[in-house]
């Protein structure tokens, strides 16, 4: 392995959390002695493609290294892995290029992107290798980081939409049965549309079930504190009694918080197959999470963690109630050990560094077993 280059990006607003996760990737490359360089702008990348004999390039998020019209990794026929974090509608995907290896964070995102050349990876974003800090005493109360946008809001922009029609025909099995993936229902629906009128009506529906789902299980806890990190804009939530509303934060700022609580709340936004990075950290630093299941959380966690179903949201915070604290203790611990294991950026990186030399050695591993590379 010679040179390993990283493509950052300066990433605002919703996703400005992703500098965090460049910075992370290239610390974690150092300390396993991998030379890396790191390009902040085109002009950087084109100085360390023409100055060094590059093995592969790794990205996150939206790829936007182009000279004249044409990726970096064509104009240099080499290999790049790209991370999407979010689902592949909201973003180009290119599906002529050989050059280009997409890393998926939910097997179902893979259902919304035309062919591609390349064989894709299922992997989360890694979380630093840090000591756990599992073992701080915790405040009793559920904490959840996200925003709450107003269902009824939004169903009204639905309703308003052109495409209404499609949309309502759209949302009612998912309505029926939240616990139904949303993905395969979008993509079931969306075939015969063109591409613009196909992001339309994702980007309605995504937004509706989304708020939906979060009000509807936040609405069912009672009697514990519950905090929210983020903007609330739901008129239903406003007038909880048991909730506070810390407003946004920076990113690493909001894992500060979350620490100081028992329990972390996923209310995962439409990822049914994986491991979004809100999860992974809480149960990397000792909370208990408590989220939607789906096998493959529940194959790597077990009952480390506490899941609930929509069907029977109503029983939620009975369960809560009935865990005992040396139950809690004994779970939070185990998650943080676990998800330390199989999510630490080394282990991801093992993983690229596996299919980039074409090695067996991946299927070895227990989690890539479950994540079905």
């Amino acid at each position: 392995m010679e040179n390993i280059l990283v493509l950052a990006n300066d990433f605002i607003g919703a996703y400005g959390s992703l500098n965090c996760y460049v910075q992370e990737l290239v610390m974690a490359l150092r300390k396993k002695k991998i030379h890396v360089l790191v390009a902040n702008t085109v002009a950087e990348a084109l100085a360390a493609y023409d100055n060094n004999e590059i093995d592969f390039s790794i990205g996150i998020g939206k790829y936007s290294y182009f000279w004249k019209g044409y990726p970096l990794y064509d104009l240099y026929h080499k290999l790049h892995y790209h991370w999407i974090i979010d689902n592949p509608l909201k973003m180009e995907i290119d599906t002529v290029s050989s050059y280009i290896k997409y890393v998926l964070i939910d097997k179902l995102f893979s259902l919304c992107m035309e062919k591609v050349q390349n064989p894709v990876l299922y992997l989360p974003i890694g979380v630093p290798k840090t000591k756990s800090n599992s073992r701080i005493k915790k405040k009793n109360g559920i904490v959840f980081a996200g925003q709450i946008r107003d269902s009824n809001t939004l169903l009204k922009e639905i309703n308003n939409s052109s495409n209404k029609t499609e949309i309502i025909k759209m949302l009612e099995p998912l309505m029926l049965n939240l616990d139904l993936p949303y993905i395969p229902e979008l993509m079931k629906n969306v075939g015969g549309m063109s591409p613009s009128i196909r992001k339309a009506t994702f980007a309605l529906t995504n937004s509706f079930l989304r708020a939906y789902k979060r009000e509807k299980v936040l609405s069912e806890i009672k009697e514990i504190p519950l905090t929210i990190i983020g903007e609330v804009r739901s008129k239903e939530l406003l007038n909880k009694k048991n909730l506070t509303i810390v407003g946004k934060v920076p990113y690493y700022k909001s894992f500060e918080i979350m620490r100081q609580y028992r329990f972390s709340l996923n209310i995962e936004p439409n990822f049914n197959c994986g491991f979004h990075d809100r999860v992974v950290r809480s149960a990397v630093q000792g909370n208990v999470v408590i989220t939607n299941y789906s096998k493959m959380q529940f194959d790597v966690w077990g009952n480390a963690a506490l899941y609930y179903s929509y069907s029977a949201i109503d029983r939620i915070t009975n369960r809560i109630l009935c865990l005992q604290e040396n139950e809690l203790e004994e779970m939070g611990d185990r998650l943080s050990q676990v998800t330390l294991l199989n999510f630490s950026w080394d282990r991801i990186i093992e993983f690229l560094l596996c299919d980039y030399g074409g090695t067996k050695d991946n299927a070895k591993n227990r989690l890539f077993g479950i994540l079905g590379n």
